[in-house]
């Protein structure tokens, strides 16, 4: 039997040349994530552990304990320690050069030279005393910077500290990578003031000398300052130890994305199944005379049921190590292109292991021998005389056992209202598991419900194409097994894909809207001192920034409103929100006109939260618990609700109140409309070298960079998640070419009747391409269908119910992905039209005949 498998596969290479390059696609996808993965993981451990790389030796320390110092010069004075640091940081408020306001940072003790010295230094020297720092980001050494220290506020809201402000001189720039620790830009100071701004609390860390033993070192430290010396200041662990600590608190978001990616690549791979399931089915269909033969002579089912298997061992195995060459390839190719731009130091070069070099042939063996299964159960099903008769007197029509839509139906009633519950109920608990079932029940109804598209669609093919159309929607109506089998390959790929495509789209316009209803100014300009003249001037400046459609001055604070309680008891609502006054028109055209004063104006959210209406009580107070009580400060006013739908402002006051509440003068900025997220960032640069060059101490606050930003993440997403499904829509166009490719074969003498009866070679190429437009079109519709009914469940569900929810159908991307499909189904079918237009009609009759 294993000679009647090879000399299959050798006279007919051709014909499983498409079923090949299925399993090896899938294999290559699943190659690719696993070594994808690996990097994944190596690069997420670099940035948990660049800055305790260099460490030998750890000690995590409790620094509140008295002699922890001394305990710090023992551990230095040991022998064979090279050097030891205190590591930890701290976030504190800074003036940096050519930034606005206190942006925050992280502030450190400078690295001890060695091995402990884990940042670059790019340029100038480390501190060697205080009142020296280095920096990283954009600012350069040689400038002043200034850290803010925090401000401590007593129990009774009195403002005791405000922190104190620490002036330090630049000397040198360094580079702290993509440390996980340091997600800010970073100070690195003199030791000694380090640890006085409350930095270096975490642990201890030694480096060993050249030629020290690190498992003595580590007996050393620990008597030194272990748990059971008489002086303890920690547990000590070994560098691996610490850095595996570290690590691993990653290493449940590492194994969430390898699985969330692996289930893409097992989804090609059950692509790759219903691809080759559906070869094997034709070609068995066509060896009935063959397989009739070797019963006759006295092959067993066991016989062919072994050739049959070895055939897909092989296949599947040759097919297993080219994915393994070409997702290796695809690696080494994706290090070389984004390798030097990844977290850390890039990428090291992708070597297949153990699990790659065995997995992937056997994967792809184990793919085809699944495949493989139901075609030969099927022709070991088939009697030696029965086979013997001529392969079209065997029908086929789109019948399917009573069982089979039974349970079909089953799955997609239940499944369907499951959904449903939890779409409006915003239960994905229950949405998700309910959508997998009807989608499943689609699935198994496919040998029912898509024939029927498929005639459908076969209908406009023949009103379009004439003839050809005819023809092709006749043979797509000819095997309605084949057709179902075919299309559902592309109708599982389109339906994840569009999905994706409507929940992606869903939740970036949900996020938009909230994000525009929270902070609905695109940039706000305040500064210290800047009164209204100050403000006007701002205004006019900005409006002259290319980019800017309108600016206008106003005032804008933090406040505090509460519902007025019924016989003055303490208020049960209150939110904490931006208050605006003045004229707000030109940048909101859809805010109220400034309130009278005794009222403000509330949008319709502020006032479902407060849980008022028109003509109800609020008060509006100061959002400082530093102000509360001072003398002088501004105290809460009492006013009258008047609330507008249509207004994105939540709080609008009249300038008299918002001035008695601690609003100040600032510059509302509105960009103009359709600007990606890259020409916003250029535009908000602009705008504030504009303005610092008007007033120094200006202070910029743009939410629509955090907009854009959301949207495009939103955007990158969508693509990541279009690519992974691509490839399985792929795989499953290489079933629709391998199917044509086979039917083509199989309906020979009929082609080469048409031919005879006068049909031209470009007529039966346009047939051939109609029949895979039709086959395309039919999975692709249905999963379009699919994929934007439960997109849109999905959201609800996930959001927490229709109302919640912004529901966005990319109807642009779904025709696009529509059109590209049909036209890769086309251009599948180029090489079988080719092959079926070439052969001479007498030839063909003769070899059929």
């Amino acid at each position: 039997m294993r000679q009647l498998a090879l000399a299959r596969l050798r006279r007919t290479p051709g014909r499983y040349l498409a079923c090949a390059l299925a399993v090896a696609l899938a294999v290559a996808f699943a190659v690719l994530v696993q070594l994808a993965g690996d990097a994944m993981a190596q690069v997420v451990r670099d940035g948990d552990t660049a800055s305790v790389a260099g460490a030998d030796i750890a000690v995590e320390a409790g620094w509140g304990e008295p002699g922890a110092d001394a305990a710090v010069a023992r551990v230095a004075d040991l022998p064979g320690v090279a050097a030891v640091h205190r590591a930890g940081s701290v976030v504190r408020g800074a003036e940096l050069p050519r930034a606005a306001g206190q942006p925050s940072v992280v502030v450190a003790a400078a690295p001890p030279e060695g091995a402990l010295r884990w940042p670059e230094l790019l340029d100038g020297r480390w501190p060697a005393a205080p009142g020296e720092v280095d920096v990283s980001g954009g600012t350069q050494g040689g400038e002043q910077v200034v850290v803010v220290g925090e401000p401590v506020v007593d129990e009774a809201g009195e403002l005791v500290s405000d922190g104190g402000r620490l002036e330090l001189q630049g000397v040198g720039v360094v580079d702290v990578g993509y440390a996980a620790d340091f997600p800010l830009d970073a100070l690195f100071l003199e030791p000694g003031q380090a640890l006085r701004t409350g930095a270096g609390q975490g642990e201890l860390l030694v480096a060993a000398a050249p030629g020290t033993d690190p498992a003595a070192l580590r007996d050393a430290v620990a008597a030194a300052v272990g748990p059971e010396s008489a002086a303890p200041l920690g547990e000590v662990l070994t560098g691996e130890e610490l850095r595996d600590s570290r690590a691993a608190s990653s290493a449940v978001l590492v194994l969430s994305l390898r699985t969330a990616v692996g289930a893409f690549a097992a989804l090609a791979v059950a692509v790759a199944v219903v691809v080759v399931s559906n070869t094997y089915s034709v070609l068995l269909a066509q060896r009935v005379r063959e397989q009739a033969l070797l019963r006759c002579i006295g092959a067993t089912r066991r016989d062919l049921w072994r050739a049959g298997t070895t055939e897909a061992v092989l296949l599947g195995a040759v097919a297993g190590v080219v994915g393994l060459l070409t997702g290796w390839g695809l690696a080494v190719l994706t290090r070389a292109v984004v390798g030097d731009r990844v977290p850390g130091d890039g990428l090291d070069l992708p070597v297949p292991g153990l699990v790659e070099v065995v997995g992937a042939p056997l994967l792809g063996a184990v793919a085809a021998v699944v495949a493989s299964v139901a075609a030969l159960v099927r022709a070991g099903q088939v009697s030696p005389l029965a086979a013997l008769r001529p392969v079209e007197a065997v029908g086929e029509t789109a019948r399917t056992s009573l069982l089979r839509t039974v349970l079909g139906l089953l799955l997609v009633v239940a499944g369907g209202a499951g959904t449903v519950v939890g779409a409006l109920g915003g239960s994905v608990g229950l949405a998700l598991p309910a959508a997998l079932l009807a989608f499943v029940g689609v699935l198994v109804l496919g040998r029912l419900l898509l024939p029927v598209v498929a005639r459908l669609l076969g209908g406009l093919a023949r009103a379009a194409g004439g003839p050809a159309g005819a023809l092709a929607a006749a043979s797509v109506g000819r095997h309605p097994r084949r057709t179902a089998a075919t299309a559902s390959a592309v109708l599982l790929g389109v339906t994840l894909a569009v999905t994706a495509a409507v929940g992606a789209g869903s939740l970036r316009a949900t996020t938009t809207a909230e994000l525009e209803a929270y902070t609905p100014v695109d940039v706000t300009v305040t500064a210290p001192d800047l009164d209204d003249d100050g403000a006007t001037a701002l205004a006019v400046e900005a409006a002259g920034v290319e980019g800017v459609g309108a600016s206008t001055a106003a005032q804008a604070g933090p406040v505090v409103v509460a519902r007025v309680e019924a016989g003055g008891g303490e208020p049960e609502v209150a939110s904490y929100t931006q208050a605006l006054a003045g004229d707000l028109t030109d940048v909101l055209p859809e805010a109220d006109v400034p309130p009278d004063a005794g009222t403000v104006v509330l949008s319709a959210a502020e006032a479902e939260l407060l849980r008022v209406a028109t003509g109800d009580q609020v008060t509006v107070g100061p959002d400082s618990p530093e102000a509360l009580g001072a003398p002088g400060a501004p105290v809460p006013a009492a006013l009258v609700v008047v609330v507008d739908a249509d207004t994105p402002v939540d709080v609008q006051l009249a300038p008299a109140t918002a001035a008695s509440v601690g609003a100040a003068p600032a510059v509302l900025v509105a960009l103009v409309d359709g600007l990606g997220h890259e020409q916003v960032e250029a535009r908000v640069d602009a705008l504030t070298a504009a303005v610092l060059s008007a007033e120094p101490d200006a202070v910029l606050d743009a939410p629509v960079l955090l907009l854009g930003s959301v949207q495009q993440t939103f955007d990158v997403l969508l693509a990541v998640v279009t690519g992974m499904l691509g490839v399985t829509v792929v795989i499953a166009l290489v079933g629709v070419s391998n199917t044509l490719s086979l039917s083509l074969v199989e309906r020979g003498q009929e082609n080469a009747l048409l031919r005879a009866l006068g049909l031209s070679r470009s007529r039966l190429r346009a047939m051939v391409a109609w029949e895979a437009l039709v086959l395309g079109a039919v999975g692709a519709v249905v999963g379009l269908v699919l994929g934007v009914l439960f997109g849109v469940a999905g959201t609800w569900s996930l959001l927490g119910g229709p109302s919640e929810a912004v529901v966005a159908v990319p109807w642009a991307w779904l025709v696009g992905l529509v059109v590209v499909v049909a036209g890769v189904a086309v251009g599948a079918s180029l090489l079988p039209a080719h092959r079926a237009s070439a052969a001479a009609p007498a030839g063909a009759l003769g070899a059929a005949g």
